[in-house]
């Protein structure tokens, strides 16, 4: 639910901003056929920086675009990856790669909760 929320409260004010920037500053062709809005379909333009940071309103919509991405992956990581099973698969991972390099991993999954080094890990009273 709280991932919902936070898709909600901050999709839609980004996409009313989105289409507040398309109404103001996208001009608007008139349709002629379905040849005409395919020609050129994938034609890709190179534009120069120095061109469009000189726009802010532009400027900041692209660099929105392009820095909103990564910041949901970290909002979906946050919500994911801290989670108790995905835990429980870092642990069998990481004990996996030492048992690989030679490294005991006694203290991580012992059930008697001593190591190799005769201290007690804390992850075994849970």
């Amino acid at each position: 639910m709280c991932l919902a929320a936070i898709e909600v409260i901050c999709t839609v004010p980004l996409s009313i901003y989105e289409i507040y920037l398309n109404v103001t500053l996208g001009v608007i062709s008139p349709w002629i056929s379905w040849a005409n809005t395919h020609a050129e379909f994938s034609r890709v333009d190179q534009i120069p920086a120095i061109l469009w940071r000189n726009n802010p309103v532009l400027a900041s919509s692209l660099e929105l675009s392009r820095w909103l991405v990564v910041v949901c992956g970290f909002v979906f990581f946050a919500f994911f990856g801290f989670a108790d099973e995905a835990q429980k698969h870092y642990r069998l991972a990481l004990q996996s790669v030492a048992k690989r390099v030679g490294y005991s991993t006694n203290s991580m999954g012992s059930s008697s909760g001593t190591s190799s080094f005769g201290y007690v890990h804390p992850l075994s009273f849970g």
